[in-house]
């Protein structure tokens, strides 16, 4: 009987090893398959900060530019108003001068 009990405790003894075994290799395929997936992490990580940076300068050269529109639009408005202003300056003696011109004729 105790032979008997030897035996069974032996051969559990061994599906207990076979068991640890298979639980280290599982282990140790769990964690070579986590550095991979953190690679692969850490690589996207990179990119998406490298793409946030390049988008943070792509949005401040579009606040530059349309800073920069906005200021031409300023000063063409202004040219305008001056144009605008030396015009009627211009229609103002073109009348004067049509009218004194009319005036002087006998």
């Amino acid at each position: 009987r105790l032979h008997s009990t030897t035996e069974e405790a032996s051969k559990e003894l061994e599906r207990t090893a076979h068991v640890t075994r298979d639980l280290e290799y599982a282990n140790k395929v769990v964690r070579d398959e986590n550095q991979v997936v953190q690679h692969r992490v850490q690589a996207l990580l990179d990119t998406v900060g490298t793409l946030r940076e390049e988008l943070r300068a792509q949005f401040k050269t579009v606040q530059q530019t349309q800073a920069n529109a906005a200021a031409e639009r300023h000063d063409w408005h202004s040219a305008m108003k001056t144009l605008e202003g030396e015009n009627e300056d211009l229609r103002r003696r073109l009348q004067w001068l049509e009218r004194s011109a009319a005036a002087s004729k006998p």
